[in-house]
């Protein structure tokens, strides 16, 4: 057998290689309406080792319900950090890059839903009435883009005066709209006061 020579055991540190789009891998959250989406790019190389030091170009392109170039920061850490704030909601694509190539997995999915209801974009629909017979009004909640809300919980109230006078109770349908129906003893016109969180 032989010997070892002295310092034989040596620790050599390793570093990712040179960034590789085909490798680099990236996580796109669902998005609400008017609040940021954000998307983190982990720049790898050939081997799929992280890297973790900064200076590649990455771009993001979102086409789909909503079209925008994300801002890009790189944390120089070998990530990358993208925002968009989308205002409609549905399905939206994003096309990232890493030096003009597409990264692996590109394109993504990204499910943009309303944001918060908002009173100044939630509609309502009243149908004529007949004495004696219900009339049924129906509200859409909406948040301040417009997008239609899909799930319930807001407070809704409606109030109906005029030639009939009524606090009909509110049914939460639990996909965004809200259903009251009032039976009027009298022909006239009715007002319907109707009010979203106490906005009208």
């Amino acid at each position: 057998g032989g010997h070892g020579i002295v310092g034989n055991v040596v620790t050599s540190v390793v570093a990712a290689g040179a960034a590789d789009s085909a490798h680099t891998t990236a996580s796109v959250s669902a998005g609400t309406a008017g609040i940021a989406t954000t998307i983190i790019v982990q720049a790898r190389d050939t081997y799929g080792n992280a890297r973790t030091s900064g200076g590649d170009t990455v771009t993001a392109s979102v086409s789909g319900a909503n079209s925008a170039s994300a801002t890009v920061t790189d944390n120089h850490n070998g990530a990358y950090t993208a925002l968009y704030t989308p205002t409609v909601a549905g399905l939206d694509r994003v096309d990232i890059r890493l030096g003009g190539f597409g990264i692996s997995g590109n394109t993504f999915a990204s499910v943009v839903g309303a944001g918060a209801s908002d009173a100044g974009h939630t509609t309502a629909g009243v149908a004529g009435g007949t004495a004696s017979l219900p009339t049924t009004i129906v509200v859409q909640a909406r948040d301040a883009f417009g997008n239609q809300r899909t799930s319930g919980g807001d407070t809704v109230t409606v109030a109906v005066s005029g030639a009939n006078s009524a606090t009909p109770t509110v049914t939460d349908n639990h996909n965004g709209t809200y259903a009251a129906n009032y039976t009027p003893t009298a022909a006239g016109s009715d007002h319907a006061d109707i009010r979203l969180g106490g906005f009208g």
